[in-house]
Parts: C-alpha cells; structure tokens; sequence
C-alpha cells in the first residue's frame, strides 16, 4: 500500500491568474460531462470521468473529500479532487485539459 502524504491547505483557494476560477463544488452537473467529452480525446487510456462517476466516486464518498474545479468563463478546464484530514488534503484524483497554464494555476490555488 501507498503512503498518502497530507499537505496544509488555504483556507481559499485562489489561482494565481485573475482569468480562471477555481471553486469547490457539492454536486456536478452537465458541465462534467461537456469537460469529459472535451478531455477524454486527448488521452489514449484513461479511465471514464464523467459526471456520474466523480459525484459518485467523489462527491457522494464516505471520505471526506473536496472537489475543486477550475473554470474559464463558465466553463470547466480541470478538477482536483482532496481527500481531507483536519486542515490537511492530499490530493486523489487530478484531471486537466493538456495544458500547462491550466495545470499550475489549478494546483497554485490549493
């Protein structure tokens, strides 16, 4: 088994850039599944993310989890998923476009 390493946390989460939002979510709507379809094409192996699985898996989990989601204009570009403990996460599930920018400002904001 796979030590899990628990890092402090902000208490907001704030990307570095002003052009993207970055926020927890409760539940998941449509918007996953528009972002999976856009994701899921750039990748030749990944296992199904849409939104039934990440409220199920994630949201609706016995752990205690945070879901972050970073957004351009209203539309979602990637997701962090946090298992929490205290004041403390590690993160157990990351999925982003391909891109850099999106990637940094994502992890930044945790």
């Amino acid at each position: 088994m796979t030590d899990v390493f628990f890092i402090p946390l902000a208490k907001e989460y704030r990307p570095v850039s002003k052009n993207f939002k970055v926020s927890e979510v409760n539940s998941v709507d449509e918007k996953f599944n528009n972002f999976w379809r856009r994701v899921s094409v750039q990748f030749q192996t990944l296992a199904v993310r849409d939104a039934s699985y990440v409220q199920w898996k994630h949201v609706e989990s016995f752990k205690k989890k945070a879901v972050l989601v970073i957004q351009k204009s209203d539309e979602i570009l990637g997701y962090d998923v946090l298992e929490m403990k205290g004041e403390f996460g590690a993160v157990v599930d990351f999925l982003t476009l391909k891109d850099a920018t999106v990637i940094h400002e994502l992890l930044a904001a945790c």
